[in-house]
């Protein structure tokens, strides 16, 4: 189950990307008409494979879970925004020099996101066989390596780059929330109340960033972003992991 949210979500922003070709063709009432119809569906579906009813109520003598570290809330903070950050400036930097790509071709990096919708299997059955820190470290590296090779000024660094973006959002997360989920449902709403305000911040602070120093300026504040991650990761105890 862990793997099924976060892969879900890649295959919805690339749902989103064809939800704006739905507008450009066939006019925008088409589009939200169409994208109604999708959130419909998708929460009929919900409600037939969802768990609605409330937790069996407390019995004496159990105990309750443990107290979260917060490093583990921490952490949930700064795993969106590295995708958000890097998705809501990519479209700039394949507009500029020396790309210079009219906006439809430059869309086609968000094919990055198919393989990302595997990438909370892969993770999940990592996670089982070597553990969570092992796979949020060896996510980390791969991360942080493939999106400095977003630097090089070509096409299939960027979208080497994008990749690495959002497997690895998709793959942090895929720890992290099953980590939380370890500590009760209160705590899984405390990490992605902490992993949606982190995405939302990204895109004003890497724009911003983007502003003043370019695509370095996006690229290696989200490298150092990771590395947070993972520092914060290295921090708690295997036990919590």
């Amino acid at each position: 189950m862990r793997a099924c949210c976060p892969s879900w979500a890649a295959l919805g922003g690339l749902g989103g990307r064809l939800a704006g070709y739905t507008g450009n063709f066939l006019g925008w009432r088409a589009a939200f008409l169409l994208g109604g119809i999708a959130a419909l569906l998708a929460v009929l579906l919900s409600l037939r494979a969802l768990p609605l009813a409330g937790p069996a109520p407390r019995t004496a003598g159990m105990t309750c879970a443990a107290s979260p570290p917060l490093t583990l809330i921490i952490a949930g903070f700064f795993i969106l925004f590295v995708s958000v950050g890097m998705f809501d400036l990519l479209p700039y930097r394949l507009g500029a020099a020396p790309f210079n790509l009219p906006p439809l071709l430059g869309d086609l990096v968000y094919l990055v996101f198919v393989p990302a919708t595997f990438t909370g299997v892969v993770a999940g059955r990592a996670i089982d066989r070597f553990g969570r820190r092992a796979v949020i470290l060896a996510t980390a590296v791969a991360d942080v390596s493939l999106m400095l090779v977003g630097l090089i000024p070509s096409l299939g660094a960027l979208a080497l780059a994008a990749a690495a973006a959002i497997c690895g959002t998709v793959s942090l997360h895929v720890a992290h929330s099953g980590a939380a989920a370890a500590y009760g449902r209160a705590t899984v709403g405390r990490y992605l109340a902490a992993y949606y305000v982190g995405g939302a911040m990204a895109a004003p602070l890497v724009a911003a960033s983007y502003l003043r120093w370019g695509w370095p300026g996006v690229v290696l504040p989200l490298c150092g972003t990771v590395l947070v991650v993972a520092a914060l990761a290295a921090a708690r105890e295997s036990v919590e992991l």
